[in-house]
């Protein structure tokens, strides 16, 4: 058989034919996740073409997590509290999958999610990276937002898809057109080829609140990707999700920014250049929050990191009130914003004025 004609027998199967080859195994990381944990599992159990299994894989939860996947029936693997990297990536490890699809504990899947992205890989056989939209919900599960993706912030619409046909968004180049948006792509809305993830190592733990991001980064330089142009993930924003951390999120992108820089060759190169060209404000908003709490050398250093990467009169007088304890360094911050308001202010008038 021409290779042709592989490539149109492998378009004529059905998904549930499909399934049976590609093998999706969901992989979940929980941490004390009861409270949503039974929703999310229903959403997957739902789907119109089921996973090859399910693996719930424990992070050291002190709650009801563990009987409640095992009452579920996935398959679950209970560790010592490591990490949500840690913990997904035993569960790739375990997988037998050719597939594997994330799930975060607290989210849902509408039914026919992972029959779209499969649909999406019997079209696009190179594809290593399939994501839906999202619409947001709370922690009733009422929507608040109907897309992810497609908010204003996000970028996503400026993208150029290669083929849009039936909502399938086919991106040969998504690395090299990454750096013009917002992040728009959540771990729950993945189905990514295993064999890519191992390539890629996986879930690095030297990177906190940004794992993913750095992850899905490296698969897009491998080859093509997906967007399934349905919000077919709920994503639930609640009290405890790890996005309003935003000391950590600050920290974990200073991580990210890190290992592109030491090792840019495996990242997009473009977003690369995007964060050697952040760098610089990324220190100072991150040692400000340090400093907020406490923490006046570690501010001070990144100050100082900042400051040689583009010397600035602002940036030295931050360094220098750092010398002087953590109420100093706020006085000047507030003294800072209240000039700045001032000059705005009056910038503002001038031209009204006559």
């Amino acid at each position: 058989m021409s290779e042709a004609q592989t490539t149109e027998t492998l378009k004529n199967r059905t998904a549930d034919e499909l399934v049976a080859t590609s093998q999706v195994s969901v992989v979940m990381a929980t941490l004390n996740g009861a409270r949503f944990l039974e929703r999310a599992l229903s959403s997957v159990r739902e789907q119109t073409v089921p996973p090859l299994e399910i693996i719930v894989v424990d992070d050291g939860s002190s709650d009801d997590s563990v009987a409640i996947a095992a009452r579920m029936g996935a398959v679950v693997i209970a560790m010592a509290h490591g990490g949500v990297c840690s913990a997904r990536n035993a569960g790739i490890i375990r997988a037998n999958g050719t597939y594997v699809a994330l799930m975060d504990q607290d989210d849902e899947w509408h039914p026919e999610k992972l029959e779209r992205q499969i649909e999406a890989v019997r079209r696009f056989p190179d594809a290593v990276l399939v994501a839906t939209d999202a619409e947001l919900i709370d922690d009733r599960g009422t929507v608040t937002s109907a897309s992810f993706m497609h908010a204003p912030t996000r970028g996503f619409d400026a993208l150029r898809p290669a083929s849009t046909e039936d909502g399938f968004l086919y991106f040969p180049d998504l690395d090299a057109q990454i750096h013009e948006t917002g992040w728009f792509i959540l771990p729950s809305a993945t189905l990514i080829r295993r064999d890519a993830l191992l390539r890629v190592g996986m879930f690095s733990e030297a990177i906190t609140l940004n794992e993913d991001v750095a992850c899905f980064l490296k698969l897009m330089v491998q080859t093509s990707s997906v967007i399934v142009d349905r919000p077919l993930t709920r994503w639930r924003i609640h009290e405890t999700n790890t996005h309003r951390d935003h000391v950590g999120m600050l920290r974990g992108r200073l991580a990210l920014t890190r290992d592109a820089l030491g090792t840019p060759e495996i990242y997009p190169q473009a977003f690369v250049r995007r964060l050697q060209a952040e760098l610089g404000q990324l220190l100072v908003s991150l040692a400000r929050e340090e400093a907020r709490l406490g923490h006046m050398q570690t501010a001070r250093m990144q100050l100082l990191e900042a400051y040689r990467l583009q010397p600035d009169i602002k940036v030295l007088m931050m360094i220098l009130s750092s010398f002087a304890g953590r109420t100093a360094f706020e006085l000047l911050a507030k003294l800072r914003r209240t000039v700045g308001s001032t000059i705005a202010s009056a910038g503002g008038a001038g031209p009204n004025q006559e």
